[in-house]
């Protein structure tokens, strides 16, 4: 599958992650994740979008929050995490149809032990955007949030989407 690859600049973010300003530098990455997926702003990446995106969009945004956050935030940290929940066994998709090979369950599980690690979870609730911490005390892994991907809805964490599992499932190649 070929991989798009649109025109994106990394400055903002770069400078935004520089400061420290972990809320701001989300929203720009979820900007950028947008653009590159060609969603409009208040559409959601679907699955195929997540599929497609580029390795080396994902690497840069991993990278930069990996770098300015002294390792403690990005992409390849929450997969990480996420594997290590579900012991490698992926949320399976059916790619051709999109359709799920396992029951639905199954994530939501893994996804909610995911959840409590990241603390997108207080007391077995999902945290609206305004409760997450974009403060340097923020746990490893709790950042960035990948609000585009409709996992966050009506701003409350929780709504389970395909395209945040493989987003996390898929990390850095």
């Amino acid at each position: 599958m070929k991989e798009r690859t649109p025109e994106i600049s990394y400055t903002p973010l770069k400078d935004l992650l520089a400061l420290g300003v972990w809320k701001q530098a989300d929203q720009e990455t979820n900007y950028l994740l947008r653009k590159a997926s060609s969603c409009s702003l208040g559409d959601s990446p679907e699955s195929q979008d997540m599929i497609s995106l580029s390795q080396d969009i994902l690497r840069t945004i991993d990278y930069l929050w990996l770098e300015y956050s002294s390792g403690k935030f990005g992409l390849s940290v929450q997969s990480k995490l996420y594997r290590e929940i579900t012991k490698n066994h992926y949320p399976k998709l059916d790619l051709s149809s999109n359709k799920e090979l396992i029951p639905i369950h199954e994530s939501v599980v893994s996804l909610c032990k995911w959840g409590d690690k990241v603390h997108w979870r207080d007391y077995e609730e999902w945290l609206s955007y305004s409760q997450i911490n974009f403060n340097n005390s923020a746990c490893i892994g709790h950042l960035p949030t990948w609000s585009c991907t409709s996992f966050w809805h009506d701003g409350k964490c929780g709504h389970i989407s395909k395209s945040f599992c493989l987003l996390l499932w898929r990390g850095i190649e």
